[in-house]
């Protein structure tokens, strides 16, 4: 609602979005156009792998040298005929390398392969050998016209030449097809037409005024050009000729079409394949932005007749199987770290969110598997998967990036006219994925892979040093409340849990024998949960004074088995006040259609944004701030911690979620942004500080000592199969880690079940006060929070698990399984072993009664 002031600058705004839209020379830009030299395939290989790109089609063929398997990145030739059971698109994207959809400015959005607008008719292609370990192939994709041997551009004088060889009816034939650009006649022309035919001859060809010049018609058609091509190819006129004519005059039949030059980099190291795309080598006609683009669609694509699973991210992890009949049930789809606040949307149905950029493919039939990866450029990727029966007769699985933005602007508030923006180009960064090759198909031995693909990018992440099981609790200290002083209502402060109480709490569990409490204090800071800027810090008066919560943090620091995390928020600003530090016109990160990025929650019957600001209940607008903003506030506030006398950082969403900025004139990508969380973290690690994240997304857990509301439980997804542990098998006894709390989660028993199931720790939301004081508040989700309701429960659970799962706490998990319906095992490095039974009814396992709804370590053994 604030500062929506961009009418000020509507006239400016209006001109950048009608040249954004394609009005400008470099709209129709001239692209290259590669082309295959017939020479054959490419091979390269080290001491682990063996690299082959083939001439014919561009597939990879990479050969596993240790364990003699082939990993293609399609289906041959002769199974696509066997098992496509599909024709047109559908079928062509099976032998496709790379697929990619393009807009334009009504925002129509199509989606094309290369197989069909590059390689199996043109062969717009080539192929290098860069290095001993390096194939680059570059393409040039997109809806061309087919080369004619007959002149584009050619000097009166040869066209002559060609001409009399023809006869007289086949000259007039010919001309016919031709715009002839004679300087000395259109300069000393008035008309107007001829007059714009001379600017335009001039710019085409430089060397005008030497010699007249024959251009052929744009309008011609391939039926005209068809029978053009006859009558040179009579007169002896050659591709070469062409090509000679055509000299170095800027002119194509493909001028300003959508037509896309694309190098991809597959580069060998050890036994890994790395697959690069970057940017700067992309081109495209700004007419036409790239919006989105997947590389290897299809690697290790499986037929009906074979046997396997897909793992996708949902949740810690989700397995979906090889041709499992769901033909009805929609394709996976989930977005990498979150949706990108800083791209605008007006309607939300379903959020999705995958904590970490991996995919895996496993085939039972030909006891070969993979991992793959997304490094750079993993802010940009979606997971795709779906299987076969639908659009084809193969099962995949792919990631897909989001390249170029664009949103509709209004051009003025007097009208409902928009136009539709783009981002201005693309930003100088790689996109990469890595596969990682398996002869093993238990997604247990696959998270050990990830395991160690984590373990060497990451160098901190080390081992858990703790014998006692983990204990998360968070203390909400104020919320915001409405008052009314002599009538009027005013917001102000609610003391939810003071620094006085919060240190009892903390007290309180740690003389009930609680040995490893992890705790974050939110709302400690800045008028409570719905902060102001963290770039200015004041503590909460209703809470105590600053010699109290001092008092707090000495009593957590001198404590064993005890950190505690003062817990703040960077990436947004929920209140914008007076001399606060924050400036929505400075300080807010912008869309692409230049508004401020002013966010809403969202109303779950309608899926719309509640703006409208008189629904007291409902509306609660807040501001995405910009990158290099958040990361300041992050130091001033480390610095006012550390005055308090606390190094622990508890960081709400940095980690979290992960938005970039649109404003053009200085533009943030989001993957810029995640490098920016990433160094501020490594920065803050360096500095001796402990941090606690939320959700842990994949690139920010190495640099935490915490994670709290990991999504254990995946979403709803009716094409996955089943639900497993794999991110949570990877990370076990390198990172504490824990789920949602368990007094906030909607079914309590099925968070307990789950966290015993992923080895995950204990997490709690705690507030001193009654819950009667939040009524008629908009913070009733904090009803079952008490803590004296919940101690007695807690402490419980607490012993359970640490009996349970004593030993285990810096083990990898080593192996988890089905072996029942509803039945779960996990068994951790050393052979400790935890079923989980969900069932409502008892279940034996070798003589072990395993309740209803219900967990305990088990013996060894087979079933």
């Amino acid at each position: 609602m604030k500062n929506k002031l961009y009418l000020l600058l509507i006239t400016v705004m209006a001109c950048f979005a009608l040249s954004a839209c394609g009005d400008s020379d470099e709209g129709t830009k001239e692209m290259k156009t590669y082309e295959y030299d017939n020479s054959g395939d490419v091979v390269i290989e080290n001491d682990s792998l063996k690299l082959s790109v083939s001439g014919s089609s561009t597939q990879l063929e990479v050969t596993d040298k240790a364990t003699g398997k082939v990993y293609r990145s399609n289906p041959t030739a002769e199974d696509v005929e066997k098992y496509a059971n599909a024709d047109g698109h559908y079928k062509d994207v099976l032998s496709s390398t790379l697929n990619l959809t393009y807009s334009n400015s009504t925002d129509t959005k199509k989606e094309i392969d290369n197989y069909s607008q590059c390689i199996r008719d043109n062969k717009f292609y080539k192929i290098e050998k860069v290095n001993d370990n390096e194939i680059k192939v570059s393409y040039s994709v997109g809806d061309f016209e087919k080369t004619y041997t007959c002149p584009v551009a050619i000097k009166e004088s040869r066209m002559k030449k060609y001409l009399d060889k023809m006869s007289r009816s086949a000259q007039k034939s010919a001309l016919r097809s031709y715009v002839y650009f004679n300087y000395e006649e259109l300069s000393k022309s008035d008309d107007s037409t001829d007059k714009q035919l001379l600017t335009k001859g001039e710019k085409l060809f430089p060397d005008l005024k030497d010699e007249p010049i024959y251009y052929l018609d744009e309008s011609v058609t391939d039926s005209r050009l068809q029978q053009l091509e006859d009558k040179f190819v009579e007169a002896g006129y050659t591709l070469e000729d062409r090509t000679k004519d055509m000299g170095n005059y800027k002119v194509s039949r493909n001028e300003g079409k959508p037509i896309f030059d694309i190098s991809v980099h597959y580069v060998l190291e050890d036994n890994q394949l790395v697959v690069k795309v970057p940017m700067k080598e992309i081109s495209y006609n700004e007419d036409y932005p790239i919006v989105k683009l997947q590389v290897l669609p299809y690697m290790g694509a499986s037929n009906v007749d074979e046997k396997g699973y897909m793992i996708v991210p949902e949740g810690t992890g989700g397995k979906i199987n090889f041709n499992n009949g769901k033909t009805g049930q929609q394709r996976y789809q989930s977005d990498v770290y979150g949706w990108d606040y800083g791209q605008a949307r007006t309607t939300i149905v379903d959020e999705t969110k995958s904590n970490f950029p991996l995919l895996a493919i496993a085939n039972e039939t030909t006891q070969s598997s993979f991992l793959c990866v997304a490094e750079e450029g993993s802010s940009y990727a979606t997971v795709q998967a779906d299987i076969s029966g639908k659009n084809n007769g193969y099962n995949y699985s792919t990631f897909i990036y989001s390249l170029i933005h664009g949103e509709n602007m209004d051009v003025s508030t007097k009208s409902d006219t928009t136009v539709r923006v783009y981002e201005d180009g693309l930003p100088n960064e790689t996109l990469s994925q890595r596969y990682i090759f398996s002869d093993k198909t238990d997604y247990s031995d696959l998270a050990k892979e990830y395991r160690g693909y984590l373990q060497k990018k990451y160098p901190s992440l080390g081992k858990v040093d703790s014998d006692k099981q983990a204990l998360a609790v968070e203390m909400i200290g104020a919320v915001d409340d409405t008052e009314h002083i002599l009538g009027y209502p005013v917001v102000r402060s609610q003391s939810l849990t003071s620094y006085t109480q919060a240190k009892s709490i903390l007290e309180d569990l740690q003389k009930a024998g609680i040995g490893n409490i992890n705790a974050k204090y939110t709302g400690w800071f800045n008028t409570g949960v719905k902060q102001t800027s963290a770039a200015k810090v004041k503590t909460v008066g209703r809470l105590g004074s600053s010699s109290d919560l001092e008092d707090l943090t000495a009593y957590a620091n001198k404590t064993n088995g005890m950190q505690l995390y003062l817990n703040g928020t960077f990436n947004y600003v929920y209140k914008d006040k007076w001399f606060d530090g924050f400036s929505s016109t400075r300080n807010a990160a912008k869309f692409v259609s230049r508004e401020e990025c002013e966010l809403y929650n969202w109303d779950p019957i309608t899926y719309q944004a509640n703006d409208d600001y008189t629904d007291y209940h409902n509306y609660d607008s807040y501001y995405l701030v910009k990158p290099s903003y958040a990361m300041d506030s992050v130091d001033t506030y480390v610095e006012k911690v550390n005055g308090y006398g606390s190094k622990n950082i508890g960081m709400e969403d940095i980690g979290n979620t992960l938005a970039g900025d649109y404003n053009p004139k200085d533009r943030v990508s989001r993957e810029a942004a995640l490098n920016l969380q990433v160094k501020k973290l490594q920065s803050l690690k360096q500095g001796g500080n402990k941090v606690m994240i939320t959700s842990g997304n994949q690139y920010a857990v190495p640099y935490a000592d915490f994670v709290t509301d990991m999504n254990l439980d995946a979403r709803a997804v009716n094409i996955i199969d089943e639900q497993v542990p794999f991110y949570t098998m990877a990370l076990h006894g390198l990172v504490n880690y824990s789920g949602g709390a368990i007094n906030l989660a909607d079914d309590e028993k099925e968070n307990i079940l789950k966290s015993a199931e992923s080895g995950a720790g204990l997490y709690f939301t705690y507030i001193a006060e009654k819950t009667s004081v939040l009524q008629d508040g908009k913070y009733t989700r904090y009803y079952a929070c008490n803590y004296d309701d919940w101690k007695k429960d807690t402490l419980s659970l607490y012993n359970k698990f640490n009996e349970t799962f004593e030993g285990t706490y810096d083990k990898a998990i080593d192996k988890h399984e089905k072996i029942a319906e509803g039945v779960y095992k996990t068994t951790f490095e050393g052979g400790k072993a935890v079923v989980v039974n969900y069932n409502y009814s008892n279940y034996q396992y070798n003589g072990q009664e395993i309740a209803a709804r219900d967990f305990a370590a088990v013996k060894g053994g087979e079933e």
